[in-house]
């Protein structure tokens, strides 16, 4: 199916974005646990490809099965485990209920005949008690900590202030509604069928859509803060590289007057930074700072009348000219030899923050140029 598809390549997307972030962040519990959600989710439908199946049940018919029911449940453990880290409080009975709830659910699978492991929640295996037992357990308790974890987004998107993060909490919140209707009438459908002896095919198709529902709302509600983030992001990393390189005459000048200019940069591995966004702004900031840093150092050779001790507004040019001449006479003097004089103070202008000041500084690269 074509939505299966897309609900795949959604989850793995999910998956990887939040693993390179775990990758830079190890250390933080909350995003571990979103992206141990993604990751059990991402894995489930691999887990049903026809190779993958054969593959397990080399090692025991039924395996690729139980395996892609121990992966929603703990994708539901882990979502439950995102909010109990975020509200920093005691995981310990949520994590005894689910390993027990776990050995039960192991256990009785072991337990089960041939026929009832191979398709342990199948409507064929309805009759046989080992497969109500497995289905209730598993499927109850992903209602059970799904439950929780909509309390928890409920809660979390009434009081949060970003329009991105409640927005996503929202859709999360919906998206855990579907899924835990679909737990509830995957469990119906199995109490049904053991206890009346009546096939419910319709309530197993609507565990089916549930699911599929909930499970692309839950993507996209953890998604979307992050992709919004980077969306409003990109305009900011264009000036940063087009400032960058609009700054360069200025830093090579500075930086053949003063070789030791440079400060010290860490190397990160290509794929902490594959797109090289983060060493775009670290780039940005570290030029802006270099060409301070050497404008200061020019102090000695600047004319008596550089005219650094007022500052310009950003919006006036006027004594743009000034401070480039300033800058060329004090490198010229520099190169020359000659003798170094009383510091005067470097040119100042654009406005307080550093944004403001870099333009300035790219004007002055320009003029300079």
């Amino acid at each position: 199916m074509p939505v299966l598809v897309l609900v795949t390549i959604a989850l793995w997307i999910g998956a990887l974005d939040k693993l390179y972030q775990l990758a830079l962040a190890p250390d933080d519990r909350p995003l571990r646990a979103v992206a141990g959600c993604l990751a059990c989710l991402a894995v489930v439908p691999v887990l049903n490809f026809a190779p993958v199946v054969a593959f397990l049940d080399g090692f025991g018919g039924g395996v690729a099965r139980l395996l892609v029911n121990l992966m929603t449940m703990y994708a539901s453990y882990w979502m439950l485990a995102f909010f109990q880290y975020s509200m920093r409080v005691s995981r310990r009975f949520q994590t005894v209920v689910f390993v027990g709830v776990l050995g039960l659910v192991v256990g009785v699978w072991l337990a089960a005949p041939v026929a009832i492991r191979l398709q342990p929640a199948a409507l064929s295996s309805g009759d046989d008690w080992h497969s109500t037992v497995f289905v209730v357990a598993a499927v109850g308790y992903m209602a059970y900590a799904l439950g929780l974890a909509l309390r928890w987004a409920v809660r979390y998107a009434r009081v949060a202030r970003r329009v991105e993060l409640r927005r996503g909490l929202r859709a999360i919140a919906v998206g855990l509604a579907f899924l835990i209707a679909g737990c509830v009438c995957k469990c119906f459908v199995a109490l049904l069928q053991a206890l009346a002896a009546v096939v419910w095919e319709a309530g197993n198709l609507a565990y089916v859509g549930f699911v599929l529902v909930g499970s692309v709302l839950l993507v996209v509600g953890v998604m979307y803060p992050a992709v919004t983030g980077m969306l409003a992001a990109v305009p900011v990393w264009r000036w940063h590289r087009r400032a960058y390189r609009d700054m360069e005459p200025l830093w090579r000048a500075l930086h053949e007057a003063f070789p030791d200019l440079a400060l010290r940069s860490e190397t990160l591995p290509w794929w902490r930074d594959p797109i090289r966004i983060r060493r775009t702004h670290r780039d940005y900031y570290r030029r802006a700072v270099e060409i301070r840093d050497g404008l200061v150092q020019l102090g000695p050779y600047y004319p008596a009348n550089a005219g650094g001790d007022a500052p310009v507004r950003e919006a006036d040019q006027s004594g743009e000219a000034d401070h480039a001449h300033a800058v060329r006479a004090a490198l010229a003097a520099k190169a020359s030899g000659a003798p170094a004089g009383a510091p005067h103070p470097a040119p100042v202008a654009g406005g307080d923050d550093l944004d403001s000041d870099v333009r300035w500084l790219v004007r002055l690269s320009l003029s300079l140029a």
